[in-house]
């Protein structure tokens, strides 16, 4: 076995205690080798004030938390929708510019100066190939500790000096980790993937621990039952996980996301975590937002239970998923080529700088996120090179394959015409909101990269039906090879956001030959009924998704083209007020002649309904339908028009007296606002959320839930509810037959019982 030059395992750890931002901070510096203290010294000048970098953070931070919204970021969200976002990322770019020279400045003060050259000219730090700084906050604040982890301390100049040393958080003393061993075992949990969020390049990226010897197996999306298996029964030395997470406000704990609106609290994994530890655990990589909290989590069950501490990788702040791809490609490179674990995370946290300046999406603050968390006592961890064997004939063809355990359990064959069947397999649409530009699910990429067989054409379908499960509902298919799978094409009404994450991913793992594509509008047009038909007149797509009946001016312009269109129900939604979560109301809610007034700008302060002395700022959807329903006529004086549903959230989190109308469905889960109850005719507030509301803080973790059965009942005024149709253009060709059949689907009992778990209303009874 081939080894990189060995590590003297020399450790800085530069110690941060008593003070403030406002006053400073008493500071002492630590030298250990191989867990030892051999130096220390606190006779330095305090660490100069700096007021300015919590108040510029406090700043930063929820603009780059929309930003990262916006571009695809791999933390939990409840609802995910695509923002119109250049002016906000030219904004966040100059803020983290802003931020990144404040920290600068105060890193150069005299006693930074002072810290820098006694490290530079320590002769152990000199030697080491590889040198931790560790970074020990303890200043009696639990807010000032998280906030100077949270710092950009890589651009101390000392680290340009000493270009062998890297920034590390360091957890409490513990007993360390010992080395990984030939042949390294990982367990890589792939999460959730909604949002879009390409997963498949982490598989990719671990193929260099395997083909540098590590034995892999990966579980993708695992119920919680078979996470607790693999960590139980499974010894692993490395554990990835990648997906979605997300750390609470205090950095003390975390949650993770398994499957599509599905959180777990890392709290549920401790007697998992306990056992994996004993079983040998030794590198811990969460490849997902927000880490912080879940590192000092396992850092607390390590002590508490006097286990062997193992090393951990984590993103210090929510991470694009582009940015946590290429992370893992650039560290996994270096590790699994011998160099030390600090080298390997300092070389690949580099290599992501061109991310920040790049012309088609700049990334800001890429290089600031990947932190190594450990004991510093822990001797750095190296990954083992084998040397290379001859093949002989009892090595096993499939030997080097990592192991894939997926849901059906079975490692898929792929074939050359299958192979390229994955090149071809169309992306769902992640949550469904509109715009957002999604890549396939891992699991059906695998699962459709499976030969399946090709079904004849249907040339007519027969007449309409209630079918039981979506598995009875025919659906037309073409002849087709693996080089040509055919979608059907939709698009239209935002409202129909949720169902297209959830309904219609239940129908595709189903029917996996009946395959939806959604299809943006064109640029510069904004997505609605209206434009979902115009759409569908154009042949842009096979059948449109509306929250209202056709209109005259929809039925004229097909009569133009000599075409009738057939609108079929299928559903209904009721829609929501969402404010300010600061917000508070004498009566508790609103009634709907209150919601009308507002919306005509009849009423424009909020102490004209109880509420504050507080102007009421209208954000509606930008749109040029005639809608008869309530929200989208929001056009007084205050209305503010905003082209996605997202943006209109936002702005509504940034605004005290912000007001909006839109779906249950899309707005009561979300976090960073909160939907009213309304009167009912018999004088009843009713809440479109199940009761009690969650607060900001646990709604992280269990979101909001849409109370279905208020609007079933009846209870939930019914002056805020819309019907869904499927539209279709009546020409008997297979778009007409898409279109009813996705009708017919959504109709079937099992269908309806789905919209309802997605937050809409049964248009008819179901079994």
């Amino acid at each position: 076995m081939v080894q990189s030059p060995p590590c003297q395992n020399v450790a800085v750890v530069l110690r941060i205690g008593e003070g403030s931002f406002t006053e400073g901070f008493a500071v002492e510096l630590q030298i250990l080798e191989d867990g030892c203290l051999i130096d220390k010294d606190s006779d330095f000048p305090r660490l100069g004030a700096a007021p300015e970098i919590p108040q510029c953070y406090q700043v930063w931070k929820p603009t780059y938390d929309a930003l990262g919204r916006a571009i695809g970021s791999r933390a939990i969200q409840p609802v995910s929708a695509q923002v119109t976002h250049k002016s906000s990322l030219k904004t966040c770019l100059d803020m983290t510019k802003d931020f990144e020279t404040k920290v600068k400045t105060w890193l150069s003060s005299s006693t930074f100066g002072m810290l820098r050259d006694r490290i530079q000219a320590n002769v152990g730090v000199a030697a080491d190939p590889s040198v931790p700084i560790i970074l020990d906050c303890d200043t009696g604040d639990l807010e000032q500790d998280n906030l100077l982890r949270k710092l950009p301390w890589h651009t101390w100049d000392l680290f340009d000096r000493v270009n062998h040393a890297e920034v590390v958080l360091g957890a409490r003393f513990a007993r360390h980790t010992l080395p990984l061993q030939a042949r390294v075992k990982t367990l890589a949990i792939l999460g959730s993937d909604e949002g879009g969020l390409n997963l498949e390049e982490d598989i990719r990226a671990l193929k260099e621990l395997e083909r540098n010897g590590s034995e892999i197996h990966i579980r993708l999306q695992p119920d919680r039952e078979q996470l607790s298996k693999c960590l139980y029964h499974q010894s692993c030395d490395i554990l990835f996980f990648a997906g979605h997470s997300f750390s609470d406000a205090g950095c003390q704990t975390g949650a993770i996301q398994l499957q599509n609106g599905v959180p777990l609290a890392i709290d549920d994994l401790r007697e998992d975590l306990k056992q994996a530890i004993r079983n040998g655990l030794k590198l811990v990589i969460f490849n997902s937002c927000d880490g912080l909290g879940i590192a000092r989590f396992i850092e607390q069950l390590s002590v508490a239970a006097k286990l062997r501490m193992p090393v951990m990788i984590v993103m210090r702040e929510p991470v694009p998923d582009r940015v946590a791809r290429k992370f893992l490609q650039y560290f996994l490179e270096e590790f699994s080529q011998g160099k030390p674990l600090y080298l390997a995370v300092r070389k690949a946290r580099n290599r992501l700088h061109w991310l920040e300046s790049d012309n088609k999406q700049p990334c800001p603050a890429a290089t600031w996120l990947p932190i190594v968390c450990q004991n510093p006592n822990q001797p750095e961890l190296v990954f083992p090179q084998l040397q290379p064997e001859p093949i002989t004939s009892e090595l096993q063809p499939d030997e080097s394959q990592p192991k894939l355990e997926s849901k059906t359990d079975q490692p898929p064959q792929l074939h050359p015409p299958d192979a390229l069947k994955l090149l071809l397999i169309v992306g769902l649409v992640a949550l469904g909101f509109p715009l957002v530009k999604v890549v396939p699910h891992v699991y059906n990429s695998i699962k459709d990269a499976i030969h399946t067989p090709v079904e004849p054409p249907i040339p007519t379908l027969p007449s309409p039906k209630i079918y039981n499960t979506l598995a009875e509902v025919p659906v037309p298919t073409v002849p087709t090879v693996p080089k040509n799978k055919v979608s059907f094409r939709y698009g239209g009404s935002t409202t129909w956001a949720p169902i297209r994450g959830s309904v219609d991913l239940a129908i595709e793992q189903t029917l996996p030959n009946f395959r939806l594509q959604y299809v943006n509008p064109p640029e510069g047009s904004i997505p609605s009924t209206g434009m979902g038909v115009e759409m569908l007149l154009n042949g842009e797509i096979d059948f449109a998704q509306a929250s209202r009946l056709l209109n005259i001016k929809d039925i004229d312009n097909a009569q133009k083209k000599g075409m009738r269109l057939k609108a079929i129900p299928v559903a209904k939604s009721f829609k929501a007020i969402a404010v300010h979560p600061s917000l508070t109301l004498k009566n508790k809610g609103l009634t709907v002649h209150q919601i009308r007034e507002i919306c005509d700008g009849k009423i424009t302060n909020w102490r004209e309904v109880g509420g504050p002395d507080l102007p009421i700022q209208v954000f509606t959807r930008k749109t040029t339908d005639l809608i008869r329903t309530l929200g989208d006529k929001c056009r007084g004086k205050n209305a503010v028009s905003i082209s996605t549903p997202q943006e209109v959230i936002q702005k509504l989190a940034e605004t005290p007296g912000g007001f909006n109308v839109n779906t249950a469905p899309i707005l009561v889960p979300q976090c960073s606002i909160k939907t009213l109850p309304v009167k009912n005719a018999s004088g009843k507030f009713v809440a479109p959320y199940k009761e009690p509301l969650v607060s900001p803080t646990d709604c992280r973790v269990q979101p909001n839930q849409v109370h279905v059965e208020v609007f079933k009942s009846g209870e939930y005024p019914k002056e805020l509810s819309d019907t869904l149709y499927v539209v279709v253009k009546e020409d008997g060709q297979i778009g007409q037959q898409a279109g009813e059949a996705y009708a017919n689907l959504l109709l079937s009992n099992e269908g309806q019982k789905l919209l309802e778990a997605a937050g809409f209303v049964s248009i008819r009874q179901t079994r």
